[in-house]
């Protein structure tokens, strides 16, 4: 049984970093419990800010599909960049749930890893690819896998692990 619980989120704070051209999170305080006796603010901010989950209308037009709640929980394994090439490689291994820590697997890897029934996988950076190109999240899309965008990885150890995402 795992015995310890961290929360791998990014917090939502405003001038936070978003990708760039994506709208910038600003948060602005709207009640003050001193005048209306309560707080409350205004958030503004583009779905792909902090740690999200991308969804395939993300890529295609007109999919509004949500994503599996199935897959984005149970066990996971949370594994450096080396490990999961390594993973991807080995003709015996299946993975179902996986976090990355450090550079996001290359397509090469991500179509091998979704071949072994990867449901879900999750990363540090902003976006699993790089630049405009798009190829691993139509990749993983098309097969129904739920990609986590911006995870905090810091503090997580590698190994197996349990998901509530």
């Amino acid at each position: 049984m795992f015995e310890k619980f961290g929360d791998i989120s990014r917090k939502i704070e405003a001038g936070m970093q978003v990708w760039p051209g994506d709208p910038e999170v600003r948060i602005a305080p709207f009640a003050s419990i001193s005048s209306e006796g309560y707080s409350l603010h205004e958030i503004t901010l583009g779905t792909h800010s902090g740690t999200h989950v991308d969804f395939p209308g993300h890529i295609f037009e007109g999919s509004c599909h949500m994503p599996s709640f199935e897959a984005m929980i149970g066990a996971c394994l949370v594994a450096s960049t080396e490990e999961v090439v390594k993973l991807a490689a080995n003709s015996d291994s299946h993975i179902e749930r996986l976090i990355v820590k450090g550079v996001t697997p290359d397509i090469d890897c991500i179509r091998a890893l979704v071949g072994k029934g990867l449901k879900l996988i999750g990363i540090e950076a902003q976006s699993i690819d790089d630049g405009n190109l798009l190829d691993a999240h139509q990749v993983l899309l098309e097969a129904g896998v739920v990609i986590i965008e911006g995870l905090a990885l810091q503090n997580a150890s590698e190994g197996p692990a349990f998901l509530i995402a």
